[in-house]
């Protein structure tokens, strides 16, 4: 009779964990990114250090972004064309509510015969139609020359 008890009371908190533990079933993160699905236009700007000086450049810039496959957090960022900020060229980017950080970019360019790699990182945000972004440009010629860069995008 004790051994039917201690079985009965075993079972019971068995299925009582089980129960528990299914109940406690983790919500998944909810999928932020269609807010940042589209293109987006606008300018972007860059200043560079040259010699003494600052120079600012400003280009108008054309953004699709698209979610990547398989994630629940990625954007993949292209540019239309290159500017003085550079192509984008299917950058990916990490989604957390309204903000994004750009996984880092390494690019090499030629230009006069010399390869010069150029490294570029930065964050965003959305609010409603507008999106920013801002980071850092490094290129690395003879030394590491970094430049702040930031664009400031409308939905299309």
């Amino acid at each position: 009779m004790k051994t039917v008890k201690e079985i009965t009371l075993l079972l019971f908190s068995f299925a009582f964990c089980l129960f528990m533990a299914c109940s406690k079933k983790e919500k998944e993160a909810p999928d932020t990114r269609e807010q940042f699905l589209g293109t987006w236009k606008g300018v972007a700007t860059i200043k560079v250090e040259a010699i003494g000086s600052t120079q600012e450049k400003n280009d108008s810039v054309t953004i699709v972004v698209t979610k990547k496959a398989n994630t629940s957090d990625k954007l993949t960022l292209t540019s239309a064309k290159s500017t003085s900020i550079g192509n984008l060229d299917n950058a990916t980017a990490t989604v957390n509510g309204n903000a994004l950080t750009l996984d880092e970019v390494k690019k090499n360019a030629d230009i006069y015969n010399q390869t010069i790699a150029i490294t570029m990182n930065g964050t965003g945000a959305v609010n409603g139609n507008t999106m920013t972004l801002s980071g850092t440009m490094k290129y690395q010629i003879l030394t590491t020359i970094s430049s702040p860069w930031s664009m400031n995008l409308t939905k299309q």
